[in-house]
């Protein structure tokens, strides 16, 4: 039988099977005049607890979009998308004006929503999630996005892996919950918002307005 372990060293188990760094104890240092005391190193428990924060915002996980028009047997009726560099799919957005519904996915992303997370990509940490690239799948077939629904989310690595995730504190501000539908929709105030004013159609212009109204969304 193994002696029991005190609270030092099962602390001390737990971070290393975690992959937690414990750091050295850090030399005593003298306060130096007009200071109220030496600063001390970040503790274990500390950095297990900032490393769920990181871990939450920033694993890797992928999500399935919908498109809920689509027939059964339609092999595109569920795509997959996974989280990974903003940058790259806010450049493949944002050249596509021609795609409406990308293009309004790209006005909602870098528009009207607010990257709270920041990492990496600060300032577009919006992009970098798995659900805008499953809906960019879909607006890439010019699926609407009030057709899309996000029906799965899923830590794609990792211990966790396969364990169901929540949107993240900015893909709160553009999905939302649906009871009924058992998924993720984009919240009304964001699609109406994401239309153009006027849009090049053919040889001529056609409101935004106008332009939803013909596609009876």
């Amino acid at each position: 039988m193994q002696p029991a372990m005190n609270a030092s060293q099962s602390l001390q188990k737990t971070c290393r099977l975690r992959g937690v760094r414990i750091p050295a104890p850090a030399p005593h240092r003298p306060a130096s005049a007009g200071t109220t005391g030496a600063a001390f190193a970040r503790g274990p428990i500390q950095l297990m607890q900032e490393e769920d924060v990181y871990e939450e915002a920033f694993q890797p996980h992928v999500a399935e979009a919908t498109n809920i028009k689509a027939k059964d047997g339609d092999q595109y009726r569920t795509l997959r998308g996974y989280s990974g560099d903003g940058k790259t799919l806010k450049s493949l957005l944002a050249a596509r004006p021609d795609k409406i519904q990308s293009d309004r996915l790209f006005r909602i992303l870098n528009f009207l929503v607010k990257d709270v997370v920041g990492g990496r990509n600060k300032g577009i940490h919006q992009f970098d999630c798995a659900e805008p690239h499953a809906v960019a799948q879909q607006t890439g077939f010019n699926v609407p996005l009030e057709n899309i629904r996000i029906t799965s989310i899923k830590v794609a690595k990792g211990y966790k892996a396969g364990q169901t995730r929540y949107p993240c504190d900015n893909c709160s501000q553009w999905l939302e919950w649906s009871d009924s539908e058992d998924s993720y929709k984009i919240r009304k105030e964001m699609l109406d918002r994401s239309w153009r004013d006027r849009y090049r159609i053919g040889m001529g212009r056609m409101s935004g307005e106008t332009l939803k109204n013909s596609l009876n969304l």
